[in-house]
């Protein structure tokens, strides 16, 4: 069965590059250049992940927004360097993860098949990912052991990541994951701090969480990366040589 991916850019060549890497006989990239052909279009072909840019500016945010609400959208947001609050905004609007140009066309893909990816990760009383489990129901952690013990927001924290394996949460996100678990007063900095001691209760496994540049973290799936957007011309290199 076919699926659809929505990528939304006023440059064409990002559009280009995102087609011709995902492109396929069972998905199909879909593209629009304005805001109001990305809902329109999106509409049309029931796209179920979108791939966005930035050159909408502040309206990108507004786009995300409207994207989940109408089409429960899973978005990724490409950006570039020195984005991050924009990034931040559209991830705290409902965006999944982001890249951030260049972007390597394994990337693209391996993040694009995690959105795609149809994972059950909780029956309500556990929630599990990869090597992972929490006991929802005892604050506790089952795996991996041997077991440790986990403060109230490491808990709430590993929570978030389990439950929605492949999100980039920002640092205020985390912190509002549960304002009782952190310390009185805490800043959106301190997260990382509590983000380091989790990681290391889950020994080799909190490999799995990763920095997401400046912004935040994400519990991560690994996936290979060969071509760059934008790419080199070939021949530029040569004449740089």
């Amino acid at each position: 069965m076919s699926q659809f991916v929505l990528a939304a850019e006023q440059d064409r060549i990002l559009l280009n590059f995102v087609r011709a890497s995902l492109q396929n006989d069972e998905l199909h990239v879909i593209t629009a250049q304005s805001l109001g052909d990305a809902m329109a279009r999106a509409a049309a072909w029931s796209a179920s992940v979108g791939v966005l840019g930035t050159g909408f500016r502040g309206a990108t945010v507004e786009l995300v927004r409207e994207l989940r609400r109408e089409f429960s959208m899973r978005i990724l947001i490409a950006a570039r360097p020195g984005e991050d609050e924009l990034v931040a905004r559209s991830l705290e609007a409902g965006a999944v993860g982001f890249l951030t140009i260049p972007i390597l066309r394994g990337d693209l893909v391996a993040r694009v098949g995690e959105m795609l990816a149809e994972v059950p990760v909780s029956d309500g009383h556990f929630v599990s990912a990869g090597p992972v489990t929490l006991d929802l129901e005892r604050r506790a952690l089952i795996r991996p052991r041997p077991r440790t013990a986990l403060t109230p927001c490491e808990f709430e924290m590993l929570r978030w990541f389990l439950t929605l394996p492949g999100r980039t949460f920002t640092r205020r996100q985390l912190l509002a994951s549960d304002r009782a678990a952190f310390p009185p007063r805490a800043k959106a900095t301190q997260v990382d701090r509590h983000v380091e001691s989790l990681r290391r209760k889950l020994g080799t496994a909190g490999a799995m969480i990763e920095a997401a540049g400046q912004i935040g973290w994400r519990l991560a799936m690994k996936g290979t990366a060969e071509i760059e957007f934008p790419q080199r011309r070939v021949e530029e290199d040569v004449i740089r040589g």
